[in-house]
């Protein structure tokens, strides 16, 4: 499963092909129902974000649609996230 990470994570194009394990913490917006799994997934780092979508900071890691299923109700669109390596 593959992912695209913000700038800082980015880091120049270091963090391309290495794997982060990722976790749902709960929802983004307060207030919004979301199912978090209980699971954590292992993605691969492909690419950062496009341009246009960098003008948010609070996003980290963008998954795949496959990823994100796998920690969350598919029905959220943000969840809060725990990461590492």
């Amino acid at each position: 499963m593959v992912a695209r990470v913000n700038d800082v994570i980015w880091n120049n194009g270091a963090a391309c092909n290495t794997n982060y394990r990722v976790r749902c913490i709960g929802p983004a917006i307060p207030g919004v129902p979301l199912t978090c799994r209980g699971e954590s997934v292992v993605v691969k780092v492909g690419d950062r974000y496009h341009p246009l979508a960098r003008q948010n900071p609070q996003v980290t890691i963008d998954l795949s649609e496959e990823a994100f299923a796998v920690i969350a109700d598919t029905d959220g669109s943000r969840i809060n996230i725990v990461y590492d390596r």
